[in-house]
């Protein structure tokens, strides 16, 4: 049966992730990198995926590190660089959590 429960708001999801992410929370990136990874709130981007799953993992989070392993697979090995590239700038303007 359908109708129990709350509607998913995968926009609000990204807005409140980001918020989370933001502040070097590892939670927080690793469901930004779930929402791009996905495509849910925001425009599927595997490159974007990659860099809040690294975020994540950094901090310990091991499913993050799976994820973006698993990404790695996926994309050319110039869009890898890409994504590393974007890693480094999310890195810079993310703080981890302490």
């Amino acid at each position: 049966m359908r109708g129990f429960g709350i509607a998913r708001d995968y926009i609000k999801a990204v807005e409140w992730y980001r918020r989370a992410a933001d502040q070097g929370n590892a939670l927080g990136q690793h469901g930004l990198g779930l929402c791009y990874k996905n495509g849910q709130g925001v425009r599927r981007d595997m490159l974007q995926a990659y860099g809040w799953f690294q975020l994540a993992s950094d901090q310990g989070d091991e499913e993050a590190k799976e994820k973006a392993a698993a990404l790695v697979a996926l994309i050319s090995p110039s869009e890898l660089e890409t994504a590393q590239r974007l890693y480094r700038e999310l890195k810079d303007r993310n703080p981890a959590k302490q």
